[in-house]
């Protein structure tokens, strides 16, 4: 399945983290034509506004369990 054909309620979490690191990863990811912009600014910093603006927090340099 592509992607922009799953709800939400149907895809992992892990699937999702996997692509935003191969964005976060990728210092040529707009030069590739798959964001308009930096990862920071354009994929990164929109998810941690999201995330602070519901009140949760964006520890960094921290594993998941």
């Amino acid at each position: 399945y592509a992607l922009g054909f799953l709800d939400c309620k149907d895809i992992s979490a892990r699937c999702m983290l996997t692509i935003f690191q191969f964005f976060a990863t990728k210092t040529d990811a707009s030069v590739l034509r798959m964001l308009n912009g930096s990862p920071a600014e354009r994929l990164l910093k929109p998810i941690t506004d999201y995330i602070e603006a519901k009140g949760g927090r964006i520890h960094t340099r921290q594993g998941c369990k």
